[in-house]
């Protein structure tokens, strides 16, 4: 090989890593609590989801309802949240001051009805008292199988 394709190599290389690690420091700690928050929502640890939620968290979900905390903690104290499998993947994280937009798309399956069902979301995250907190949620059915 020529110095010259070495030298592109290399340069191309750099710019690959840059771009697929090159994840700011806040954007690592958002994908962290994403997953912190999937692992949460998976084992139904509400412990751990009521940490990471806002007091005024809202969604506006699947079921065509806009859903407050205290309606979450009313679906989770009778067990109405189940996921027999969820897996979540995030598209693109837009962090603007004190707010971070997680895009992206979630595939769950329920035991209740065994129906693999994908669906776009959104997660709002907002620094409140120097803690990323999830405040709103929007997720839209798009294929049930």
């Amino acid at each position: 090989m020529t110095k010259i394709s070495i030298l592109i190599l290399l340069v191309f290389c750099v710019g690959l890593q840059a771009n697929t690690f090159g994840q700011t420091k806040l954007e690592t700690q958002i994908r962290n609590l994403e997953s912190q928050e999937k692992e949460a929502v998976i084992k139904g640890d509400t412990l751990i989801l009521y940490n990471l939620w806002s007091p005024d968290y809202v969604t506006n979900g699947t079921m065509n309802a806009v859903i407050t905390m205290k309606n979450m903690k009313d679906y989770y104290r009778k067990g109405n949240i189940d996921h027999s499998y969820f897996d979540r993947t995030i598209e693109k994280i837009t962090i603007t001051g004190k707010v971070a937009i997680v895009m992206g798309v979630e595939i769950k399956k329920t035991e209740e009805n065994n129906k693999t069902i994908t669906r776009r979301f959104t997660n709002i995250w907002i620094k409140t008292k120097g803690e990323w907190l999830l405040t709103a949620r929007q997720a839209t059915n798009i294929k049930i199988e």
